[in-house]
């Protein structure tokens, strides 16, 4: 029963805190259209009363699927669509490594969407988002609902924006 009891606690906690991103990111102006929020990596610290957004973070890194949310404290990431996807496969000499090229929806006070190279990084207010990895490395077609993205949000030595 005692255990029980502790994973309901946890699991409060937990949806708490994506509420808790929900609410912000909505109250920023932005909206939530598809997918559910994942907060990113991060080192901040615990929810508490008197600490109630440290469920967002300012910086961090997080992978996403297509229609997947990341809710960063003044802006939320979402991968849209594939635009191209032309690496060599795995095991396979090419002449070229080709690319890998994504429309990514990066929403702030409005929705505005970009196309991302892998490695790429764009500058958001005084963060720098930089698209980093992506999976599965390719043998082969891929299903758009395999794909995961992982992205780096990292303060900006650049100005704002």
């Amino acid at each position: 029963m005692k255990k029980l009891l502790v994973l309901i606690v946890i699991a409060l906690v937990l949806l708490g805190g994506v509420f808790t991103a929900r609410r912000a990111a909505l109250t920023q102006g932005t909206d939530v259209q598809t997918g559910g929020i994942a907060l990113a990596t991060t080192t901040d610290s615990a929810p508490s009363p008197s600490n109630p957004t440290s469920t967002i973070p300012e910086t961090g890194q997080v992978t996403l699927a297509f229609g997947e949310t990341a809710a960063f404290k003044g802006f939320l990431i979402r991968p849209v669509m594939l635009v191209e996807d032309s690496r060599c496969p795995a095991g396979v000499y090419c002449i070229q490594a080709g690319t890998l090229r994504i429309k990514v929806s990066i929403e702030t006070l409005g929705a505005s969407t970009t196309v991302m190279r892998l490695g790429d990084s764009v500058i958001v207010g005084q963060n720098t988002i930089t698209f980093v990895s992506s999976d599965p490395i390719k043998h082969g077609a891929i299903e758009p609902a395999d794909y995961r993205f992982t992205f780096n949000v990292a303060k900006s030595s650049h100005g704002i924006q």
